[in-house]
Parts: C-alpha cells; sequence; structure tokens
C-alpha cells in the first residue's frame, strides 16, 4: 500500500430524550469498510442519518451517502441494529482522527422531529488504516542458506527465488524447486489461506479456514515483537528494523519491513510474522539445523489479476485434516 492512514475513530454513546434513545454503539472495521452497530429505543418510525467529523466534532459535513443496512428512512426501535459504510465509495482516503455520530429523527411530531446525537465515549476507540491506495504488483526475492545443517547438494534442490505477488491485503508465494513447485496464497480479508503443491506430477491444494489458522496460532510459541528505532533502506523503501524473539527458546529473527507495500493483514496467517504490520523486504526462516534468508532484489508495481489467488484447475482440494490422514497424522 503506497499510503497508510492511521484513523482513530471515536465512536459516540447515548444521547437520551424523555424514553427514546441511541445506545451500546459498537465499530467493527471489516476490510475497508466501517460497521457500526446501535440499539435504538422508543416508539415510532425514525430516519437514520451517519455522519463523521475530522476536527472532533466542532464541524460537521453531510450525512454519508454510501451506508446500508439499518439507515435512512422507516426505521424502527430494535436490538443490534447496523449500518456499513463502504468508506473508499464515498472518499479517496480517510487521514487523521475520524468521530462519528449518529442522528435519529423520530416521525411520530411531523412539527418538530426530534433529534438524537450521542455524546463521544472516550472507551470506544478503535485504530483503522483505510486507503485506496493499495499496492498491486510483485516482488523478487533471492533466497540464501545459512547453517551447518545445510550441504551443497541438498542447496541445488532447494529453491534460489520467491516470487510474492500483492494485491491489497492478498498475497501469494511461489518457490520453484528440483522437484516442483510450492505456492502459498492467503487472503487477509477473509482470514483463509491455500496451499498448492506441484511435485512428481501430483497437484494437491490444501485449504485453511480461518479456524484452521487460529488452532495452528494458539498451538505455536508465543512471540515478542520490538521495532526498533533502526532503518535500512532496501530497493528505495525505508524499512524498520524488527526483532522478534521466541518466548520459549530466546530464540532472535531480524526482520525489515515497510509499510508502504502492505499491513499486517499480509501476515495473519503466519505465527512469527503476526504481528510485523507490514510487507517484509528481508526476513529469516529457521530450521531445526539451518536457516533461509530471504532478500528483496526488485520491487515492480503491476495489474494483478484475481485468479492469482484462487485455486487453478487440475487440483485435487484437499483439507489439512486429510493431508495428515494421508501421510498417517491421524
Amino acid at each position: 500500500m503506497t499510503k497508510n492512514f492511521l484513523i482513530t475513530i471515536l465512536f459516540l454513546s447515548a444521547c437520551m430524550l424523555q424514553s427514546q434513545q441511541i445506545s451500546n454503539i459498537q465499530p467493527e472495521q471489516v476490510s475497508k469498510k466501517i460497521n457500526i452497530y446501535y440499539d435504538l429505543f422508543g416508539d415510532g418510525i425514525f430516519e437514520i442519518k451517519v455522519y463523521y467529523s475530522q476536527d472532533g466534532g466542532i464541524t460537521w459535513g453531510q450525512s454519508l451517502k454510501s451506508v446500508i443496512g439499518d439507515v435512512g428512512r422507516e426505521q424502527k426501535a430494535g436490538y443490534g441494529k447496523k449500518i456499513t459504510w463502504d468508506v473508499l465509495a464515498d472518499l479517496e482516503k480517510l487521514q487523521g482522527n475520524v468521530t462519528f455520530k449518529v442522528e435519529a429523527i423520530s416521525k411520530l411530531i411531523k412539527a418538530a422531529p426530534t433529534t438524537f446525537i450521542s455524546e463521544k465515549d472516550g472507551n470506544n476507540v478503535n485504530t483503522v488504516k483505510i486507503s485506496n491506495k493499495d499496492f498491486k504488483g510483485e516482488i523478487q526475492y533471492k533466497i540464501n542458506y545459512e547453517g551447518s545443517g545445510v550441504t551443497d547438494e541438498m542447496k541445488t534442490m532447494m529453491p534460489k527465488t520467491m516470487t510474492m505477488t500483492i494485491k491489497g491485503n492478498k498475497a501469494r508465494s511461489e518457490m520453484i524447486m528440483s522437484m516442483g513447485k510450492t505456492v502459498s496464497i492467503s487472503d487477509g480479508d477473509l482470514k483463509s489461506a491455500i496451499t498448492l503443491m506441484d511435485m512428481m506430477g501430483q497437484k494437491i491444494a490444501i485449504q485453511s479456514t480461518n479456524e484452521d489458522i487460529m488452532k495452528e496460532m494458539a498451538e505455536s510459541p508465543e512471540v515478542k515483537v520490538e521495532v526498533t528505532s533502526e532503518t535500512k533502506d532496501i530497493l528505495g523503501y525505508i524499512c524498520k528494523k524488527a526483532i522478534i524473539t521466541n518466548t520459549e527458546d530466546d530464540m532472535e529473527l531480524i526482520v525489515y519491513f515497510t509499510e508502504k507495500l502492505g499491513s499486517k493483514e499480509l501476515n495473519f496467517d503466519n505465527p512469527q510474522f503476526k504481528d510485523i504490520n507490514g510487507v517484509m523486504l528481508e526476513f529469516e526462516i529457521p530450521n531445526e539445523s539451518f536457516s533461509m534468508h530471504f532478500t528483496a532484489v526488485s520491487v515492480e508495481k503491476k495489474s494483478v489479476d484475481d485468479s492469482e489467488f484462487t485455486i487453478p484447475n487440475g487440483y485435487q482440494i484437499k483439507t489439512k485434516k486429510e493431508m495428515k490422514s494421508m501421510f498417517g497424522g491421524g
């Protein structure tokens, strides 16, 4: 992503007029849309409008247009009502502190409609990043092997390069080796992943659901991430240095990452890198007796088709459980 914008959303709590009120307003970001949940009490029919302010509520613009759900005319009171705002349908970008208000106009008294405007609730603070400037393109990495556990003969069979294709929060990493190729696909919006294996004439696709991924995360050792003040220029991108420490054995990994090409959503399914908020242009993956060191050698912005992140024809689709059974894992 060429620009990441830090947005602090200050959602608003209840304002009461007689027996009528808006309360329990809860924010939720889903990709580049914002959901606003609320409860509405009172008799009759209401018109619901939503506004946002970038000066702490001193001034407000017009009501939001690209909203769906429990918004607009003919709204009745109820619990768990939901409004979804498609941010980028209204704005090129959203940057800075953003305050929202929900307004309900009662239709009971035609001559004097009642408006409820919620008040700021300091407890409802979320941090989101929304921009339509997502990076689309391809990153090429070279791979070096370090450690006594890898021989020269083994190196000839292992991948020498990796190609990562990115489109927003979707990533596809491909490595080719002597026996075939492997592809890892992740979708940071849907929280799902696919592994493609094309080895010795067999083509297998392993699908991982969010539940599968969360289970694997829970079973993995905890890591601590320290983002330092040190930076490194890699291919014109100023990358931050992060130290990742495995809390079980105190093993440290060093990575350099940039927020200009993506966010932590691209790393959501990796237990070691899940808290790295960007695309890593230099990193390592440890093994028992050696490590693979990845360094980016080129970054190319280009159009990327959605088909890059799907299972191609000719692959047998398996779940992780089925793969374990195939190899005697139960």
